[in-house]
């Protein structure tokens, strides 16, 4: 059988975003984004070279807020790991909000909108439309104390751990022993997973009834009458 050799897809390089950009300070990347909210757009080409740039300002804080979480995630006992991720969360994306905003309706009433072409562009354009339609300045504050309390609540869970066998095990892991041919075995995981969500029952419930309560204000904040809707 012939071998495949399997081509790793190389990043692009980046040309509106420093390649040497560690996002430690909001003002490190304040400067982008009024780059962008004041620049001058006089023709459909520098209108889509606006939006390139844009997607790719986007792409680089997508990508270091993905990686804080997974970090987080990996080793939920690393303090540090999580004081990153809640910088992002408390620090960062509330102020990348507004921003957002204003690059949409900037985007949506752009003279040269009608010039993209409509095939490439429909979908991406019918989202920001939509976001711009639910939008609500009161409602900020709300998702970072919502990703706060995702945190929290992620951080309780990641924790917990059984021992089966003198080994202790993630629930995760422990989940897959339910899958046991043994009937005893597999009672005595259930029994014991059990246990353990139960010791964490009240917190996690508390936290649970803040995250629907918060989510309930966001939705009629943006005139849903629930978060489903929103």
């Amino acid at each position: 059988m012939e071998t495949q050799q399997i081509t790793i897809p190389i990043r692009p390089k980046r040309k509106f975003v420093s390649e040497n950009l560690i996002i430690d300070s909001w003002e490190k990347i304040e400067s982008l984004f009024d780059n962008l909210v004041e620049r001058e757009i006089s023709n459909v080409a520098e209108l889509e070279k606006w939006m390139l740039d844009r997607s790719e300002l986007e792409a680089v804080l997508e990508e270091d807020m993905a990686w804080r979480y997974i970090k987080m995630n990996i080793d939920t006992t690393d303090k540090e790991l999580g004081e990153l991720f809640t910088f992002w969360i408390k620090e960062i994306a509330p102020k990348t909000a507004p921003y957002s905003h204003k690059l949409n309706v900037k985007l949506v009433e752009s003279p040269f909108l009608k010039d993209l072409e409509k095939k490439k562009y429909r979908i991406y354009l019918r989202s920001v439309n939509k976001q711009i339609e639910i939008f609500r300045e009161e409602n900020i504050p709300l998702f970072t104390t919502m990703e706060q309390k995702q945190q929290e609540y992620g951080s309780i869970s990641a924790k917990m751990s059984v021992e089966v066998d003198g080994e202790k095990l993630t629930m995760q892991k422990a989940a897959q022993l339910l899958k046991d041919t043994d009937r005893n075995k597999r009672e005595e995981v259930f029994n014991k997973i059990s246990s353990r969500r139960l010791q964490d029952e009240k917190v996690l419930d508390d936290l649970f009834d803040e995250l629907i309560t918060l989510r309930q204000q966001i939705a009629k904040n943006a005139g849903f009458d629930n978060y489903r809707d929103y």
